[in-house]
């Protein structure tokens, strides 16, 4: 900082010098404001000393040093990472085997079979019937009534049309066409709470 302000003096004497008109003047005096700019960058040098110098060079190898451990410790940052990237690659890619994915899959098989079983179990609030597949849920009571030889028009498909619904059914009374009147029967089994 101090070189630098004894340099700015100096640059603005020399401009105020470099200002005074040497048309007029002869040799001799051209050459004496040559010596006088001379003799102020003597003047200038001669005011800085070796101690200054000196400073100036312990400043920037203490600047020099911090660099170099700032550098080191980036450089240290950079290898730990590339050591993690490694590792995590390493990871990934002993992760993603055709059998390590086909029991994840199995897994997640199992777990959604078992999600939808209990999402299943867990019934609204109120009083209601459904129809029953075999037992009843928790919480429900099997009830089951019946029609049976339910007179119909016919006994062809278009007017009984046999199936069944899980254990509730609908068919011919015996077999269809068996009874002169047609008969028809009907059971329902339900699931009530």
């Amino acid at each position: 900082k101090q070189w630098y302000q004894r340099r700015v003096a100096i640059t603005a004497g020399e401009c105020f010098l470099s200002a005074v008109p040497l048309v007029t003047f002869n040799r001799s005096i051209t050459f004496t404001m040559t010596s006088l700019r001379f003799v102020l960058v003597l003047v200038f040098f001669a005011s800085t000393t070796k101690a200054d110098y000196d400073d100036q060079i312990d400043e920037l190898k203490r600047a020099k040093r911090l660099m170099e451990i700032r550098v080191g410790k980036l450089e240290e940052t950079i290898s730990d990472l590339q050591v993690r990237i490694a590792s995590t690659i390493t990871t990934i890619e002993s992760d993603v085997t055709l059998e390590n994915l086909s029991e994840r899959m199995a897994t997640s098989e199992a777990d959604f079979a078992d999600a939808l079983e209990r999402a299943q179990s867990k019934w609204p609030l109120g009083s209601y019937c459904i129809l029953a597949n075999g037992a009843c849920p928790a919480g429900f009571t099997q009830q089951s009534a019946h029609l049976r030889a339910i007179s119909t028009y016919a006994a062809t498909p278009t007017y009984v049309g046999v199936g069944s619904f899980g254990s509730s059914r609908i068919g011919c009374h015996g077999a269809c066409g068996q009874y002169p009147k047609w008969y028809a029967d009907l059971f329902i089994v339900s699931c009530c709470k």
